[in-house]
This record gives structure tokens, sequence and C-alpha cells, in this order.
């Protein structure tokens, strides 16, 4: 109890931390009232970790972005601890020894905000937690608190077969003029019922945006999906003036099946839930549709004049301009340079590479453009007196997207990069080569090249492996691959599983790939389903779907080359099995020689029958002195001696003679076989001897005598009896 109380204690300290004073607002003449806070959360799901970061709570204000998140504290107590009402508990406050959720147990989530400069948290606000309507506790010193959201106890993760999935929420980030799309969201920003009955149906980018233009949309979101178009801008960020709909999509894990009337909420609001129904799985895709995006997009594009071989560089750009007009003006331009062997190209995006390596600066009044070099020219612009450039500014040069042009309130930077003048050597084809999984192997992570030119592209940044049941593979690209960490998913392959390796390679300093480069993976070109590859300029994306792993199981058929036999894999991957040098049998007569003409003859393994050697006989002649030798031919029915020649002499039947090799007793069978007493040919072998039978006076199978026991049995017997009785009596 002492206990609980301590950290009670400690829980009612850090929520007070939630409300110290905050700093002293500007004097203005009177601060925006804030009428309206709704927070959205993810609940608890068993084994998933509590959302501590403050900046990714959803939530929104009215006005927008007045207040932001101070503090964000959770705490948990006993199902038969808690007594029905939130704040009025001995709430126990989450450490390291409960750092996920678990069933049996009610959880609270404590908020603390505090109200941006230039507002102030109105008495009368509410606030909505989870559609939940919730009074704000406000301080003196502009700062509020939402009363503790409290979740019921969790149940344990359903473990049996064929269990429906009947409910799935997810939150995603709400787009901002000038912001990037989220391309996906956490573990803990979804969950589901039952917990840890799904997973992202896509790896990487889990949230397909699309958009429609204010004009074109007529207010009805479902069933309308074909007037919107897939959002890919030129700027890539979120522009003013549209509606934009998120979906994501979750299949199911092993062992559940996504109920057709499962019901879907994305940041707190019922959703449409499109459910697919595909070879040995499910899926579900939650939608959303974000009111229309107001503001300003601020945008700069600008270029300058292209390097040109003994000129000057250009100290101005060519063409600029800025949305809104006038809001940036030019301030100056900056060359560089770089040798074309020592300048690394990192892919980062569809439209930009990052460009690094030990630039060196030009003198634009005495330099000029020569051979050999990468150029970047760094143009810089200032903001329009008494303002500021915002961090959503993007940047074009070319109508080719610009990144990092933010470099701070009152500087902005447009960079192009220039390839050498005299151009770049084309990469012909590229072949990956890495090594195929095996059981109990670990991942290869530095996949090799072979290139034409040589030594021309490079790995960037690394391998990644993904994998997926064999069961739920159908080739699609609707089959939910699962990501590894090579340091802890992945520590070994297994059995029952596809595998996927991911290569990532961009070009080196000097080249760039043909438009007709050929690419292959392990020497397999693109077929679509196991092996895919597909480059640009600067970059190639490479991939190869590995077979299951499975037990090899030898066939009959034999295998061989000039050194070696083997039977092949059943499941025909190629493995060999059984693989061994040849063992030389004895000469085969092929054709026996005669007075006049040679014979022929010939040696074969004795497994795979290959002939290994092949030898002439010479003929006999009228004078030739047949040798037979001492040792013994046979075959099943006859022995012989033979002449090199091939002829045969003391051809007889076989004398057979039983042999024993385990003789037998009364307790075990023995063993033995027919042997022929001229040659040493055998048959019969390990031919079953039956037990001898027991004499009368030995016990049978042990030969042991029997008539002794039942009088030991009898003389037992009476001791016990007159034992007995003697006790009876001395009672």
């Amino acid at each position: 109890m002492k206990t609980k109380k301590l950290l009670a204690l400690l829980l009612c300290l850090c929520m007070a931390a939630a409300f110290w004073p905050a700093a002293a607002l500007a004097e203005t003449s009177q601060p925006t009232l804030v009428t309206s806070i709704e927070v959205t959360m993810i609940k608890p799901a068993v084994g998933k970790s509590p959302n501590w970061d403050k900046d990714a709570v959803h939530f929104k204000t009215e006005p927008a972005d007045s207040v932001w998140i101070r503090s964000l504290l959770w705490a948990r107590i006993a199902e038969e601890d808690y007594n029905g009402t939130d704040a009025d508990n001995w709430w126990e406050g989450f450490s390291t020894d409960f750092s996920v959720f678990e069933p049996g147990y009610y959880y609270a989530v404590f908020i603390g905000f505090v109200a941006e400069e230039g507002y102030a948290i109105a008495e009368t606000v509410t606030a909505k937690v989870n559609c939940r309507s919730n009074k704000v506790n406000v301080s003196e010193d502009n700062s509020g608190a939402v009363p503790p959201i409290v979740f019921s106890p969790l149940s344990p993760v359903e473990e049996s077969e064929s269990v429906l999935v009947t409910h799935i929420e997810a939150i995603i980030p709400e787009p901002a003029v000038g912001e990037y799309p989220a391309q996906g969201i956490s573990d803990s920003d979804f969950s589901a019922k039952p917990n840890g009955s799904v997973r992202f149906l896509f790896e990487g980018e889990t949230i397909a945006w699309h958009r429609i233009a204010e004009a074109d949309y007529t207010g009805t979101d479902e069933g309308h999906w074909e007037y919107w178009e897939h959002y890919f801008s030129q700027h890539g960020v979120f522009e003013p003036d549209y509606y934009y709909r998120a979906s994501i999509a979750f299949v199911e894990e092993e062992g559940y099946a996504i109920a057709e009337t499962v019901k879907g909420f994305v940041n707190g609001q019922p959703s449409e839930v499109e459910v697919y129904v595909g070879e040995g799985y499910s899926s579900a895709t939650l939608f959303i549709v974000f009111g229309l995006l107001k503001g300003e997009l601020h945008i700069i594009r600008a270029s300058i004049d292209a390097p040109v071989r003994g000129e000057k560089p250009a100290t101005e750009p060519s063409t600029f301009e800025a949305t809104p007009a006038d809001s940036v003006g030019f301030d100056k331009v900056e060359w560089k340079k770089i040798a074309k062997g020592n300048y690394n190209i990192i892919y980062l995006h569809d439209l930009y590479y990052a460009y690094e390596g030990n630039w060196e600066r030009i003198d634009p009044d005495s330099d000029t453009f020569e051979d050999g070099f990468y150029y970047a020219a760094d143009m810089y612009f200032v903001p329009a007196e008494e303002t500021t450039i915002p961090e959503t500014v993007i940047g074009a040069v070319d109508d080719e997207r610009v990144y990092n042009v933010y470099q701070g309130p009152y500087t902005a930077r447009l960079r192009m990069v220039f390839e050498p003048l005299e151009g770049l050597e084309e990469i012909t084809s590229v072949d990956a080569a890495i090594t195929v999984p095996a059981p109990g192997a670990k991942p290869d992570t530095k996949p090799t090249f072979t290139a034409m030119p040589a030594d021309s592209v490079g790995l960037d940044p690394h391998l990644t492996w993904s994998r997926i049941a064999e069961e739920k593979y159908t080739g699609t690209y609707r089959d939910a691959w699962e990501w590894l960490d090579p340091d802890s998913d992945m520590l070994e392959f297994e059995y029952g599983y596809y595998y996927r390796a991911y290569i990532d390679i961009t070009t080196k300093g000097g080249y760039r790939f043909a438009e007709t480069a050929d690419m292959t993976v392990n020497d397999r070109p693109s077929d679509g389903t196991h092996v895919e590859t597909s480059f640009g300029k600067y970059g190639a994306w490479l991939s190869i779907v590995f077979e299951p792993l499975h037990t090899h199981t030898a066939g009959t058929k034999w295998e061989h080359d000039e050194t070696q036999h083997w039977n092949l894999c059943t499941a025909d991957d190629g493995e060999k099995m059984n693989l061994a040098a040849h063992t030389p049998g004895d000469w085969i007569i092929d054709t026996p020689a005669t007075v006049e003409m040679e014979g022929t003859k010939h040696k074969e393994c004795t497994v795979c029958k290959r002939t290994l050697e092949t030898g002439t006989i010479p003929p006999t002649g009228s004078e030739h002195e047949h040798s037979y030798g001492s040792e013994w031919k046979h075959d099943s029915d006859n022995h012989w001696k033979e002449c090199a020649c091939g002829e045969k002499t003391d051809m007889a039947a076989h004398s057979f003679m039983w042999k024993v090799d385990k003789a037998a007793t009364v307790a075990d069978t023995g063993l033995r076989h027919e042997e022929c007493t001229v040659c040493g040919a055998k048959r019969n072998e390990k031919t079953v001897i039956a037990r001898l039978p027991a004499r009368d006076n030995e016990l049978p199978e042990t030969g042991m005598l029997w008539w002794p026991v039942p009088i030991l049995l009898l003389i037992g017997l009476a001791l016990l009896l007159i034992g007995f009785k003697a006790k009876r009596s001395k009672q």
C-alpha cells in the first residue's frame, strides 16, 4: 500500500509540473480565445507500447494551432482496485517494469497543454477526447489539462484459429498547406479487435493519398472515388483549394480473418471500410476525407545558365519568380565544383538525389568552366521587408522539385547541379549477385555487382529483406510482405516462407545508366514476379523472390559429370544430393577378341553406370596362350575364370552351403546365408534361424530351472501365516 501511495504521489508531482508557469505572453491588445480542443488517442492494445511522443498526439483546436501539448503521462490501475471514478484512484505511473500494455488493467492518459503566444484558453472551453466531451481545467498561467482519459481493461490476445476481426481504428496526420503527405503511421497509431489481429498490408508507404479540386467536389465521399486523382503534385506537398482523401490498408495476422462487417474508425470518426478477400488472406482499407485546405503555398522558381567550356559562371538567375509575388528577392549565387571521380550520389526521392563530396568554391570573376568536373550553382534568396521565409517554402528548378530550400527565416537556397561538360559514361548492364537463402543461414547484407563498365555502381544504402508465409503468397502486389530487421527479426532463414531481397543501387561519380541498360539479379532478368528491376538516371531498384526453403529429398535418377555423380532434389531447386566421386568397377567385355579381330572393353561407375574408361583386347592369334589367373568371376547362377581376351574356362554352377552368421539361442533368433564353396558368391543373406526350444526343467526363453520357484513361494507364505498368529497371541 505504501508503494502505491508513493507512486501516486510521484504521479501527482508529474501532473503538477504540467501547470508550471509558461513564459509570459507578449503584451498584446487582447489575446484570441481558444474555444475548442479535440484530442484523438489510439486505444491501448495488449503488447503495444504507450505513445509518449507529445508531438504525435492528434489534436485540433479552434482557432487552429492555438495550443501545444506540454505533458503526456500514462498510468494504470488493476481492474479489482478501480472504484469507478476516473480521478479518485491510486493510479500507478508507467515505469520500466511495465513498458507495454497488459490485460487486467484500466489505463489512463493525462494530457496538459499551453496556449500559444497571442492566445488564451477560454474558461468555458470543453475538450473532446475520442469524441467524449470533457471539462478542461484552466490555470491562471494560461495552461490547461484534460481530466484523465480512461480505457477499459484489456483482454488477452485471442489465439484460436479463424477469429474474426470486428474493429480497426487508425490515426492519420491531417494535411496542411506546404507540408509533405505522411507516407505511413507507426504501430502505436492503430489498433484492432481482437488485439494484435491485423498489420499493415503494404510495406513502407502505408498511406495512399488522393485529392479533388474544390470545384469538382460534390460533398459525397463514399462510392465516388473514381473522381479523385491519385495525389502526386509537381511540388510534392499539400496545396490549397483541394480536398484530400487518405486510405490505409490492413491485412489479418495468422489465425484471424477480417469480417465483412468490420467497423473502421479514422481519427476518432467512423470510416468507410473496403474489405477484400483473396487467396488465403483478407484485407480491409479505411478511408478519411479531410476538409478543404486553405492558405498560401510559398514557392520559389529559378534557374541559371548552364556551364559553357571556357566561359565564366553566371552571377544571377536566368529566370526567377516567387509565389506569392514579391515575397522573396534574389541575394547572390555561389558556384562550386568537384572532380568527377570524387562525386557521390545518394538516392533520396523520386525526383531528388543528394550530392555529397568535398566541393571547391570557384571565383566567378576569374575562373572558367573546364572538363572533368561537376558544377553546382547555389542561388540564395531573402524575404521581402518585414517578413520571414516560412519553413514550408518549396523550390523548383526547371519544374523539377528542389529539396532543402529553407535555410532559416531569412535565407532560402536553390541548388542546380550540372554534369561534366564532356558528358558521363553510360552503364550498359548490371547484375546484382546475392547469396541464396539456406536453412539456418543468416541473410546476405552485402551483395556484389557485375557492371559494365566495372566499378560504376554501389549499394545505397543497404540491402533489405522481407518474407511472407508460403500459404499467403499469391505473386501479386497485394501480398502482405513483412519487413525483416537483420539485427533482430531475421537471425536466420526458416522453412515455410518466401523471402525477398530488395536492393537499391546508385551510380558512382562520372556514370549514368543508359536508357537501354540490362538489369539482372543472380543472372535472372526481370519477369515481373520473382525478379523485378527498374532504374532511372542515377539509381536502380532490384528485387528477387526466393522459393520457400524445404527439406531436400533425393530423386532416383543419377546425374553425373567426368568426376562425380549425384541425385537432384525432387523439388527441382538444383540442389545436388548424394554427391560423390565415381567408383570404377572391373573391366566389362563388350566384344570378345577372336584369332584375327581385336575385342573391346570398358569400365563403368558401379553407382551411376557412367563409362569411365574404354580399351581394346588384342586378337588371340593362332599362337595365343590363354591366361586365366586364379580370380573367380560369377553371376547369380555360375562361376568361371576368364582370360583377358574374354575366353572363359572352368564354368560351373554354384555349389551353395549354409553358413551361420549368428547362432540361435532359447532367447534369440539367429542369422545365416548360403555361400558357394568354390567362388564365395552369396545368396539368401540374413536368413532368420528360429529360437531353440526350452528343456522341460528350464523356464522358457531363459534356460533357468523352474521347479524350485513354486516351492519357495509356499515356504514364504507359511512363514507369513506363522508370524501373523504369533502377533495375535501376544495381543
